[in-house]
């Protein structure tokens, strides 16, 4: 995957975290190609909410 996560030193004091997006690039058995990502992190605390998977674009 290819990881896009906030500027973490740009981050103000009390300021939420913007979550991190793995993003990938699949190709299915007929060979069209999609771009997905998944936002969130599994394994975090607890009290977090889990990882959500999107499909950000299909290539041409």
């Amino acid at each position: 995957p290819e990881r896009i996560a906030a500027e973490w030193w740009r981050q103000l004091p009390g300021e939420e975290e913007a979550p991190t997006r793995d993003y990938y690039r699949i190709e299915d058995s007929e060979g069209r190609r999609y771009w997905l990502y998944r936002q969130g992190l599994y394994g975090n605390a607890p009290q977090a909410a889990s990882p959500r998977w999107y499909m950000h674009g299909v290539f041409a």
